[in-house]
């Protein structure tokens, strides 16, 4: 049940942008490709690359307003990654976001929410009746995340550097802890221009 909620909740933030990429500004589509490399931590720089945990995502996004110095826009991305000791995760999220933009510059704050589905690596237990039974390897689970992300758009290609936070749960099948990550993202956008052309 938690999961069609989650679903529904995502579908219906998607359903949103792609209402008002149609009915607003939309005059191009960018296409979203990145890589990422995530840890399992709590907020801080010093160690974001001790630990290889490579991933991949790809998405787009959909504007409510544009200005020339000012986005408001959402994202919908779809990715994996691998960590090396917990499991390989698939990710489903989207996020609202803010954009500021000086001449070819942009940074961007963004937050919303995620489906994930975890394969772990090592055996999990849940607890039935006061006696412990190995649970399913293949776990569902909910998170929040949020991006800051600083790019530079040339033409109709902008790379981009983000670093995003995201608090997953529940951590052990039905437990309401919270694991904290961190995410290391590198990346493109490729717009795709609409024959109606509106700066």
């Amino acid at each position: 049940m938690k999961t069609i909620i989650i679903t529904i909740i995502l579908a219906s933030g998607i359903y949103t942008g792609l209402t008002a990429q149609t009915i607003a500004y939309q005059k191009e589509i960018p296409i979203k490709i990145s890589l990422l490399n995530e840890r399992v931590s709590m907020p801080t720089f010093s160690h974001l690359f001790s630990d290889w945990n490579l991933g991949a995502a790809a998405g787009t996004e959909f504007y409510y307003k544009r200005k020339p110095h000012f986005q408001f826009f959402q994202t919908a991305e779809i990715g994996f990654y691998t960590h090396q000791k917990l499991g390989t995760t698939g990710m489903l999220y989207s996020e609202l976001g803010v954009r500021g933009i000086w001449k070819s510059l942009q940074a961007d704050f963004s937050i919303g929410p995620g489906y994930l589905l975890n394969y772990a690596y090592m055996p999990l237990y849940k607890e039935q009746e006061g006696v412990y039974e190995m649970a399913s390897q293949l776990q569902n689970k909910f998170m929040l995340k949020s991006s800051l992300t600083l790019g530079y758009r040339i033409h109709n290609i902008a790379p981009f550097i983000a670093y995003s936070y995201a608090l997953e749960t529940p951590f052990i099948n039905s437990r309401s802890s919270l694991l904290p990550h961190q995410f290391a993202v590198a990346g493109v956008k490729c717009y795709l221009i609409s024959a109606n052309k509106k700066h």
